[in-house]
């Protein structure tokens, strides 16, 4: 259960974002919304669950998890696909979390590099 303290601060940010703005924009980070923004929908389930499988997956429990990726050619899903592999490992295995992708071409490394 949430305390007074996180309630409050999120109350303040969703009555005035433009507070969430300056702080990020002094830390660098620029937000692309303007001052009346409206908080969206924070439910992150998924409507239609899917499975998601890794190509290869180790773990030394506790301490960290890695996730390979063998790409033979670019793949625009991909992009919204890794970052769910690695949350969810990350959550189940509660520990730091890599993902390694290993591309089979140079233009496919370039594609996928961050």
């Amino acid at each position: 259960m949430a305390g007074a303290v996180h309630e409050s601060v999120l109350a303040l940010i969703r009555e005035h974002p433009i507070l969430l703005k300056i702080l990020l924009e002094n830390r660098g980070v620029e937000l692309l919304f303007e001052e009346e923004q409206a908080p969206a929908e924070s439910e992150l389930g998924q409507l239609r669950p899917t499975q998601h499988r890794a190509d290869l997956v180790f773990v030394h429990p506790g301490r960290q998890a890695v996730i390979v990726e063998v790409q033979s050619r670019r793949d625009e899903q991909k992009r919204w696909t890794w970052p769910l592999y690695a949350a969810a490992l990350h959550e189940r295995e509660a520990c730091e979390t890599l993902l390694v992708v290993i591309a089979l071409q140079a233009s496919v490394a370039r594609w996928g590099a961050p």
